[in-house]
């Protein structure tokens, strides 16, 4: 009788053990279940952040900081922050310091805002354009694609050595030197020089 009430004891006690590892065990899928699921909420949520817009794609690099002056004297942040899309070839400060001083302080000055106004929104195209685009258009129309600016007048695009070139409505060039800076609301290309309108 002792035998058999420490064996059914015995048994008793295996399985209250078996029920606490399994616990035990369930506990620890919880707990990476939790691990997991929050991982995953943490990724979403930097997933959402996504990419920046033009606007602060451009604010965020000083290679751009003349540009964002005059954007911001030609009261044009709304259009780089607003839903687009748009393609910016946009000028460095390199492609800046080519014009004259004097020149670019008379256009930074509130009687310039509409000679800006229309000197920047020449370098703003409609739509999503990155460099393996333009160069598919270049390519399949014979060297030279023209694309209609914002401001209303064309830019023509060409390829040299592979690299990308800008020809403006007075026959000056620019060459895109970095491309596809893609944003939530378009793509920016950074330029050598500063394209005219006529």
């Amino acid at each position: 009788m002792k035998i058999t009430a420490y064996f059914i004891a015995g048994i008793l006690l295996l399985g209250t053990l078996g029920c606490k590892d399994g616990e035990q065990a369930q506990t620890t899928e919880s707990l990476q279940s939790k691990v997991i699921e929050d991982k995953s909420k943490d990724t979403s949520e930097i997933n959402q952040e996504g990419p920046k817009n033009l606007f602060e794609i451009i604010n965020e690099d000083e290679t751009f900081s003349t540009l964002i002056t005059a954007v911001a004297a030609a009261d044009l942040t709304n259009v780089l922050t607003g839903k687009g899309p748009f393609t910016v070839f946009a000028p460095t400060n390199a492609a800046f310091s080519k014009i004259p001083n004097t020149t670019l302080n008379s256009l930074l000055q509130p009687a310039g805002k509409v000679a800006l106004s229309g000197i920047l929104t020449y370098h703003i195209v409609p739509g999503k354009l990155d460099s393996s685009q333009l160069i598919e258009s270049i390519n399949s129309n014979d060297g030279r694609y023209n694309i209609a600016t914002v401001q209303g007048e064309v830019l023509s695009f060409s390829l040299m050595e592979g690299n990308v070139f800008i020809t403006d409505i007075t026959g000056a060039s620019s060459l895109v030197i970095t491309p596809d800076m893609a944003a939530t609301n378009g793509m920016v290309h950074a330029i050598d020089a500063v394209v005219m309108p006529e």
